[in-house]
């Protein structure tokens, strides 16, 4: 009979010892999976805070594109103006040029008409000197 109670008590040890061992098997596995999750979350949150970094970036470069657009359509518009307004004092040069060549040559003209009428009289006061 005492090798059936030993029987006994060994085969209560070994599932003892099983339940025992399945147990640690079940903390162990709880603790992983405590750790995953934990892990899980700071990754996600992490994750969350990137994207919020970079939405905040492309709506930032979103901003800048339609500045500078904006800044160069300004810059265009603004030398397009100049453009024109230097062509239209080009222009009123160009007038003005032609306008004073035109009196000068008409001056030029008036002066040398005067001095051949000044000579023509000269002489025509000469001649009738000349004969008395």
């Amino acid at each position: 009979m005492r090798g059936r109670a030993g029987q006994r008590s060994l085969k209560s040890e070994v599932q003892s010892a099983a339940h025992s061992f399945s147990q640690g098997l079940k903390s162990m596995e709880r603790e992983l999976l405590d750790r995953i999750a934990e892990e899980d979350k700071k990754m996600r949150t992490e994750l969350s805070r990137l994207q919020d970094a970079e939405h905040k970036l492309q709506v930032k470069l979103k901003a800048e594109r339609e500045l500078r657009s904006s800044e160069a359509e300004s810059w265009r518009s603004r030398q397009a103006a100049l453009a024109s307004e230097l062509e239209a004092l080009i222009g009123r040069r160009d007038a003005e040029v032609a306008e004073l060549q035109s009196k000068v040559e008409l001056a030029m003209t008036q002066r040398e008409a005067e001095e051949a009428a000044a000579k023509s009289e000269r002489r025509s006061l000469q001649d009738k000197s000349g004969t008395r």
